[in-house]
């Protein structure tokens, strides 16, 4: 099974992999326009979209503005954001096409997960470090590329054309804004990530969130001390490097998978 990954018009606004880094400037981080500094880091040589979910950097498409309603595009896009937040995976399926809304809900599942492990790593580094070294392991700035799916998203304008509609949000604060697709079904707009599904993109965000609360327990048990964060925090950056490894292997194999067949 493949991922037909809906890349945005410019492939440079799609930098997502998981790293161990210095953080950069937001636009550049996003837009990769330049390499980290000489010092340490990992930079993962994917530019993987996480696309069944994404909405491309593209600007929004010319179009009669959508009318405003309970049942508009951007109030559907409103309740998948509400719903999200509550965890109700469920029924987010009701506002997804049907041949995607399973997946997308499994997906958002595991994200979470792995959102949830990147959280508690960073809270036990902060209880003994309080700066620094938490920005170099936070692996949250991968939903910059997400859409809807961001962890920060601000629905700006929509847009129709027949049965279909897009709008435009700004996620994590981040520029370009990013573009979601709609489709009408039955009458009712849902969010439509573009065709395909990846089992790989399921199973690497069940490994990288394992591998995040591996290195977490460390750090709550003691087997990487106080000290060694203050004194050394390459130890806790190898062994995040090694713990997140199976993860981004399954990362790779599913933006394989998406790439188009060469003649």
């Amino acid at each position: 099974m493949t991922i037909p990954l809906r890349y945005p018009d410019s492939a440079s606004c799609m930098a997502a992999s998981p790293r161990i880094t210095q953080r950069r400037a937001p636009y550049d981080r996003v837009a990769g326009l330049h390499e980290p500094s000489p010092r340490r880091s990992l930079r993962v040589p994917l530019l993987l979209a996480l696309a069944t979910l994404l909405a491309g950097c593209r600007p929004p498409q010319p179009g009669s503005a959508a009318a405003s309603g309970a049942a508009s595009p951007r109030a559907v896009l409103a309740r998948i954001i509400e719903l999200r937040a509550a965890q109700r995976y469920s029924e987010i399926q009701e506002h997804i096409v049907p041949e995607q809304a399973a997946y997308v809900a499994d997906f958002l599942v595991r994200l979470d997960s792995f959102l949830l492990a990147n959280q508690r790593l960073l809270s036990a580094i902060r209880r003994d470090v309080a700066i620094g070294i938490p920005d170099r392991v936070d692996q949250g700035y991968i939903t910059d590329g997400l859409g809807v799916f961001g962890l920060r998203v601000e629905l700006l304008d929509e847009y129709t054309e027949g049965e279909q509609a897009t709008v435009s949000m700004l996620v994590n604060g981040q520029v370009p804004p990013q573009i979601a697709t709609m489709r009408r079904v039955a009458g009712r707009w849902r969010l439509d990530p573009g065709p395909g599904a990846s089992p790989h993109l399921l199973r690497a965000f069940e490994a990288l969130a394992r591998g995040l609360n591996d290195v977490a327990a460390d750090v709550e048990q003691g087997r990487i001390s106080t000290a060694d964060l203050v004194r050394n925090p390459e130890v806790l950056l190898r062994k995040l490097d090694h713990a997140l490894q199976p993860g981004i292997a399954l990362l790779a194999k599913a933006r394989a998978a998406a790439l188009p067949e060469q003649p």
